[in-house]
């Protein structure tokens, strides 16, 4: 997330035109992908964060963003699978895996509005 957000904040600091896209993880439904102001995002953890976090250090730019209002799926417990749990500040999470598809899908949402603000600026 660190990445991510100093990015943003860069881009917003440069006044540069721009989209992001937020979290694929755990989600499986390309109907319920949107292409709106980060202020808009709802049922996205990963949009969450980065409002919260761009908010801490004071910019309140409401730039756009693919998104998904598909809730995450909760991953079932597997006790079999060790290798999957991460300890994050003294608690086991499993990590999040995208489908094929979504992620792919939410580029192509992004370049679509890029081609689109180049035509028609």
């Amino acid at each position: 997330l660190g990445p991510k957000i100093g990015l943003l904040e860069y881009a917003v600091s440069q006044e540069w035109k721009f989209i992001s896209v937020m979290g694929a993880g755990n989600r499986l439904d390309p109907t319920q992908i949107h292409l709106t102001p980060l202020s808009k995002s709802h049922n996205c953890p990963l949009a969450r964060r980065v409002r919260k976090f761009l908010g801490r250090r004071g910019i309140k730019a409401d730039f756009p963003c693919v998104w998904s209002s598909e809730p995450p799926l909760r991953p079932e417990e597997d006790d079999s699978a060790p290798d999957e749990i991460i300890l994050q500040r003294g608690r086991q999470r499993k990590t999040v895996g995208s489908i094929s598809y979504l992620p792919a899908i939410m580029g192509m949402f992004a370049a679509s509005w890029v081609i689109r603000e180049i035509i028609n600026p």
